[in-house]
């Protein structure tokens, strides 16, 4: 797993779209979205988070988030993803109950 820094790259026209709106309203959750997946019956809840994990890692949007750079004068936002590696168990309570 890498400690380096994730790599800052420009903003598509449509994400800084986005950005900008939330600059605006940032209390707004239009950009929010949420689902969830019920599973009926037993489940393999080591399997699933390997699943997880591995759809995390192979899906770059699952990892990217924005940031404002600090070095660029104009104060524009950067799309910034993680390395697939970086993300392990979290510490906080599993969302996933079996």
């Amino acid at each position: 797993m890498s400690d380096a820094a994730p790599m800052l790259r420009p903003v598509s026209a449509a994400q800084l779209g986005i950005w900008v709106a939330q600059q605006l309203q940032p209390d707004s959750p239009l950009y929010n979205c949420g689902s969830y997946l019920e599973i009926a019956g037993p489940i393999d809840a080591e399997l699933l988070a390997e699943a997880v994990r591995r759809a995390v890692a192979e899906t770059e949007a699952l990892r990217s988030s924005f940031t404002e750079a600090g070095d660029d004068p104009d104060g524009e936002p950067g799309a910034a993803a993680r390395a697939a590696g970086a993300y392990t168990q979290q510490t906080r309570p599993p969302l996933l109950r079996v």
